[in-house]
């Protein structure tokens, strides 16, 4: 059993803003800590795609494209070069389960309008793929795409494919020549984009769109699709749904949407007020006063009037329902539509519990998925601790530093969870991270420090342990957090000169790991100091008590070893001095280090403040290792060689 060194957490006032200095358990003040790292013992890649973020599409990707430039902001390029990111996903999560790629490239007053997946509300194209592919290139990094699975076909997921990565002069899809179409707006080469992912979170109630709410049914129906039939259904028309429909104008020729597209056209019924109308297969056969209606591209679900020549026009101010058939196939067809336009791509189900590798066993589709994604959110609003309490329920800030260490781990359980289900199913899938981080804290207006929780260095640690995590538990691409956002939320940058935030700031300490690329190494940590924070749950993973130091170590491919520790304790007085040794190999005589710099586990960067930076310092090398103290609150880098 590796000895570790207890700590006692103090009860503190709702004021503080710091934790107590830890204090050592009897007989165990004697213990050093020692941190060995194996040169010599392999234990897998280190990949760069570990330091990547998720990405929207809406509100010109939140300010970072500049559209009377057509660019992105440079000093949004800027930012996220100098942090670090490797992997951007595009167009985002719950916002894009309705985003129609299609209308979004060619040029912008040519282009359609989107659907906010989250609320139903009218969102612009200008941010659209093209233009994101121009951003990760200017930023080095690559893209991972998230295909809408709720309101597209197979068909037009393999078109996206064909138009981002098929060779100009092909069309492996058919119809359309989308590498052409690519050239024809200014991009002759294929992007090439390897890693793509079919829909967002639609394990959760709130984003089934028109699944069932069982969740047994609900991932049938990703897996082998499905018709189901919606009933009066209010109407919305230009991209957006409000619940209670939009009124008619009594213009000519009137578009109304469905929400959830494609419908079979045979199915559609509508009524205008109460009334039915009747449909037609084309409304020019239609006299000038005849209720009727055409279903006018039924894989988009749009409903056709007649212009008062044609049909009758709308009554301003009408209320336009329909009841319809909504009818869908499931993930394996898209695969196998997607890995044909382009078989080196990665396709990957977002289906991010078990039920889904057991599901794809039973049905015999084990082999027909490359990866799994999931979405390991420490969600204080809807979590709760050991002892039952709810997460967010933090009487101080110190208790939601302690929260945020303690429920991490969680999250790590359940993806050693994912792993193993896959691999007892059959599948020789991998898991990647298309989002993850903690969220949904205390209410944001609450004064500061709460209000800056979800930038300030208690999250940044949160994150450092996970990617220290996610590198030893083999994941092949995480992508943390949004990239730009509001202050009220999690994420990397904000404003309209980008904040550094804590986190980002972190990710610029430790990024020189991740580039370096190479292998990991064995190390272990004896004399670890842990935070007891309940003593009833304290052993149970990290409920109840979370250790002091995370750990990492490479070999880079550039030949230096790298090693990187996170010291997650709080309290002023929590430094702790570590001896660092090597075996298996010779190490130089300087280290290179870069850290953290931060006053407080509370300490945040926004527009008016800076209390996160990062400091650089060479430090020797004797006796085939070095002393340091690590201090509290920190994530420091060492580079030997």
């Amino acid at each position: 059993m590796v000895p570790r060194r207890c700590l006692a957490a103090a009860v503190v006032a709702a004021t503080a803003l710091a934790g107590p200095p830890a204090t050592a358990a009897s007989g165990s003040a004697a213990e050093p800590v020692l941190i060995n790292v194996a040169v010599d013992r392999d234990e897998g890649p280190v990949r760069a795609e570990l330091l990547g973020a998720n990405h929207r599409h809406t509100g010109l990707g939140y300010g970072m494209w500049d559209p009377a430039a057509d660019a992105p902001r440079p000093e949004a390029v800027q930012a996220v070069r100098r942090a670090g990111l490797k992997m951007i996903r595009y167009p985002g999560g719950t916002v894009a389960n309705t985003f129609r790629w299609k209308r979004a490239i060619g040029p912008a007053a040519h282009r359609g309008c989107q659907v906010d997946g989250r609320d139903w509300t009218r969102a612009n194209s200008t941010y659209g793929p093209m233009e994101h592919m121009r951003f990760v290139s200017e930023v080095g990094a690559q893209a991972q795409i998230m295909v809408p699975f709720a309101v597209i076909t197979p068909e037009n997921a393999a078109d996206w494919v064909e138009f981002m990565n098929a060779e100009v002069g092909t069309n492996p899809n058919g119809g359309t020549a989308w590498a052409q179409v690519r050239a024809d707006h200014g991009h002759a080469e294929p992007y090439r984009v390897r890693y793509w992912e079919l829909g967002n979170e639609h394990y959760l109630r709130d984003q089934r769109y028109w699944m069932h709410q069982d969740p047994a049914v609900a991932v049938e129906q990703y897996i082998t699709g499905g018709t189901v039939q919606l009933t009066a259904e209010p109407l919305g028309k230009d991209c957006a749904h409000p619940a209670g429909g939009v009124a008619a104008s009594g213009a000519a020729g009137e578009v109304f949407e469905v929400k959830h597209a494609p419908v079979v056209a045979e199915s559609v019924r509508v009524t205008v007020d109460g009334v039915a109308w009747r449909r037609v297969a084309d409304l020019a056969s239609a006299g000038p006063d005849d209720p009727v209606f055409a279903v006018d591209r039924p894989v988009d679900g749009h409903i056709r009037f007649g212009d008062g020549v044609h049909g009758r026009r709308l009554p301003p101010g009408g209320h336009v329902s329909a009841s319809y058939q909504s009818t869908h196939r499931g993930f394996p067809a898209f695969y196998r539509a997607m890995k044909q336009v382009d078989p080196t791509i990665q396709v990957c189900s977002s289906w991010g519990t078990v039920a889904f590798p057991k599901r794809m066993k039973a049905l015999g589709h084990a082999a027909e998925y490359d990866c799994l994604t999931a979405h390991p959110y420490t969600n204080f609003a809807a979590e709760k601790d050991a002892a039952g309490n709810p997460r967010d329920a933090w009487s101080n800030p110190l208790d939601g530093h302690d929260q945020h260490m303690m429920g991490a781990w969680t999250e790590v359980e359940g993806i050693q969870a994912l792993k193993a289900a896959i691999t007892a199913n059959g599948s020789k899938a991998y898991v990647g991270l298309s989002e993850f981080g903690a969220l949904w804290g205390p209410d944001p207006g609450l004064p500061a420090p709460y209000y800056r929780w979800n930038t300030s260095m208690t999250h940044a640690l949160y994150m450092a342990s996970q990617w220290v995590r996610w590198l030893y538990h083999d994941i092949r691409f995480a992508e943390g957090n949004d990239l730009f956002t509001t202050p009220a939320r999690y994420g990397l940058f904000f404003g309209a000169e980008p904040v550094f935030t804590s986190e980002a700031v972190t990710r610029e300490v430790v990024k020189p790991l991740f580039e370096a690329g190479g292998r990991r190494l064995t190390r272990t940590v004896t004399g670890n100091p842990i935070r007891v924070v309940d003593p009833a749950h304290c052993g149970n993973g990290d409920d109840g008590c979370y250790e002091a130091l995370v750990v990492a170590a490479t070999r880079g491919a550039d030949g230096r070893t790298y090693v990187m520790v996170v010291n997650r304790l709080p309290g002023e007085s929590d430094a702790v001095t570590a001896r660092l040794t090597f075996t298996g190999g010779s190490t130089s005589g300087t280290a290179h280090l870069r850290a953290t710099d931060s006053a407080a586990f509370t300490s945040y960067n926004d527009e008016a403040v800076t209390g996160v930076t990062m400091r650089t310092a060479t430090l020797p090398v004797t006796g085939g290792g070095l002393t340091h103290t690590f201090p509290p609150h920190s994530v420091t880098l060492l580079q030997l060689g």
